[in-house]
């Protein structure tokens, strides 16, 4: 393993580590449970929202992680909900689209944290997804996730830049 590998492989035991502590900001906090209550109206399975929520939480603890593995300290500075959305999805499709200067450190760490946690997150859910959900909807399912867990990073992204 190099030692990119072995950072990001760092960065994802200290994001599920935190997210077994649920660090998260005021914001944060209300943004989820905002969060869960409309993906209730509009996912068909509960099971499915409870893991996209979990996913939107390890996503917010690797920022948390990289933040603290940077040494770069994090004020929040912004609260409003639409904002946060609004700005988190800006970023995730910027963050999907190649751009890496968001990161604190070595994009290549920070993406293959990700696709690590992704990983990790569609493994825990396939046996039990397979008793819902066709092949091709599990498309959709792994699709839904890896959205949710980076989305989770750029909310705190943009909790605590203030903006793009």
């Amino acid at each position: 393993m190099t030692s990119s590998d072995n950072r990001a492989q760092q960065l994802c035991f200290t994001a599920r580590a935190l997210a077994q502590t649920h660090p998260l900001s005021s914001a944060a906090y209300d943004y989820r449970r905002s969060f869960i209550t409309e993906e209730l109206l509009r996912q068909p399975n509960k099971d499915f929202v409870d893991w996209a929520s979990n996913c939107l939480l390890v996503g917010y603890c690797l920022r948390r992680a990289e933040e603290n593995s940077s040494g770069v300290s994090q004020a929040v500075s912004v609260i409003d909900p639409v904002l946060l959305r609004t700005l988190a999805g800006e970023v995730a499709a910027e963050i999907s689209s190649g751009r890496d200067d968001f990161f604190l450190i070595e994009p290549s760490v920070m993406l293959t944290a990700l696709d690590r946690l992704i990983s990790t997150e569609l493994d825990k859910r396939w046996e039990t997804a397979q008793e819902h959900a066709s092949q091709q909807d599990w498309a959709l399912i792994e699709e839904y996730l890896a959205w949710s867990l980076l989305h989770g990073y750029c909310l705190r992204v943009i909790e605590t830049r203030g903006g793009k």
